[in-house]
């Protein structure tokens, strides 16, 4: 990954580029849920799999 802004070419200065820990947390979190949310539709999916088979 390049600090060059895609539009001018020029070097983008060290604060554009920097992604705030704050900002990362946020998306690590929203991951962390998404990922159980998936996981928890996919084990009752399987549930009613099996439960639904005669």
């Amino acid at each position: 990954m390049t600090n060059l802004d895609p539009h001018s070419g020029f070097a983008l200065p060290p604060e554009r580029r920097i992604v705030t820990t704050e900002r990362r947390q946020r998306i690590v979190t929203a991951v962390v849920i998404a990922a159980a949310a998936a996981e928890a539709a996919l084990v009752g999916f399987i549930i009613w799999l099996v439960l639904s088979t005669p």
